[in-house]
């Protein structure tokens, strides 16, 4: 039995029944599909808001990074408790948001990016404190061993040019002027040196205790046999002492110069990279994210426009169908009747075999019509009978 056929013996309120079904069940497809599409755009959008939570992150490690970099140079170089508490502050957060990044990252690569900026993090950390150290000593050198040495050196070869004057001794009076005055030059170059740190201050202020070293050297022989020579040896031993100091107090410098402009350059740019990477594939992320959202949305706007024409066109199938499957044997019943009512009883009936309310109707018109045929034979026979009498 064909589709057509079993449809056809349907009774009306299954027909009609099935038709909606068929209706709703287009529906539900279209809804299904929408609801599928909307969570494969949820799932885009949640995605897009973990990496750009991510991207926030990264650039969060960019910006205090850089400030806190920024407050160690000025640190190293002017020794400013401010810029020290700032430098701490600012390599604190960095490790923060580090740290959230390591937590927040899923995929492998970029999670090992991350932990590779903890680590050399650290390790920057780690020289800064050196840093911290160096300043410390520096200072501690400058304030309790060069500056009361150079006072002392001065003192000193005051008191060893005014005997020499009293004494009427010229020549070493004068020579040890000059060998003051080049203590002065000494102290002027150094003090330019701890506001410039230049290298070019650091070797006027080697030129300065060079020509101190040659006008010491030559008041020695002018006061060697003589009672000037202990308050002499004094002096020279406390110059000495003065320029040991300093040359300790660059070296520390040049050791800090070493940290802040190589082995940390370094790593701020290992951590430059590595954030370049993470910030570049999140970007990547972003970019097919943004277009499989639009993607789907298209998707999702053709497919609701397919599935609403498809329910158009199932609706006006299936109102064909039924009008079909009862409007035509209806009017085939109609019109036997009208014939039936003519007196016309050779007409075949149609519908007879359905099992629906047609099938009913033409069962009941056909017992009609045997019903007729009956009495019109029964009326022939009564009509024969009377003209046989």
């Amino acid at each position: 039995m064909s589709v057509v056929a079993l449809f056809s013996n349907l009774r009306v309120r299954t027909k009609i029944l099935v038709g909606f079904g068929l209706l709703l069940g287009t529906l539900a497809v279209s809804g299904g599909v929408g609801l599928y599409m909307l969570t494969q755009i949820d799932a885009a959008n949640s995605f897009v808001q973990q990496r750009t939570q991510v991207a926030t992150i990264a650039n969060s490690i960019a910006l205090e990074f850089a400030l806190a970099r920024s407050q160690v140079r000025e640190y190293a170089r002017t020794g400013s408790p401010s810029a020290m508490e700032q430098a701490k502050v600012g390599l604190g957060r960095t490790k923060e948001a580090t740290d959230t990044a390591i937590a927040a990252l899923l995929v492998p690569e970029r999670r090992s990016k991350a932990k590779e900026i903890g680590t050399l993090l650290a390790s920057y950390s780690k020289h800064f404190v050196r840093i911290e150290e160096i300043v410390a000593q520096s200072r501690k050198l400058q304030h309790e061993v060069l500056d009361p040495t150079d006072s002392k050196a001065r003192n000193e070869l005051r008191a060893l040019g005014k005997i020499a004057e009293s004494e009427q001794n010229g020549a070493a009076s004068m020579a040890i002027l000059r060998g003051t005055e080049a203590l002065l030059e000494v102290r002027l170059n150094a003090n330019k040196w701890f506001g410039s740190r230049d290298e070019q201050q650091s070797q006027k202020t080697a030129d300065a205790f060079r020509t101190l070293n040659v006008s010491l050297a030559a008041i020695e022989p002018l006061v060697r046999d003589t009672d000037l020579k202990p308050m002499y040896d004094a002096a020279a031993a406390s110059a000495d002492k003065y320029s040991q100091t300093f040359k300790s107090i660059v070296a520390l410098n040049e050791e800090s110069d070493t940290l802040i402009d190589g082995t940390m350059v370094a790593q701020a740019e290992g951590i430059g990279r590595a954030l370049a990477y993470i910030r570049e594939n999140v970007a990547a992320d972003l970019v097919r994210a943004e277009q499989e959202i639009h993607s789907d949305i298209e998707n999702n706007e053709y497919s609701n426009i397919l599935l609403g024409a498809a329910g158009l066109l199932l609706g006006c199938v299936f109102a064909w169908i039924v009008g079909g499957a009862i409007a035509g044997p209806i009017l085939g019943i109609a019109a036997a009747m009208r014939k039936l009512a003519d007196g016309d009883t050779g007409i075949a009936i149609p519908g007879i075999g359905r099992r629906d309310e047609i099938g009913a109707m033409a069962a009941a018109l056909q017992v009609f019509k045997d019903n007729r045929i009956a009495a019109d034979r029964q009326a022939v026979e009564q009509a024969a009978e009377q003209q046989a009498k």
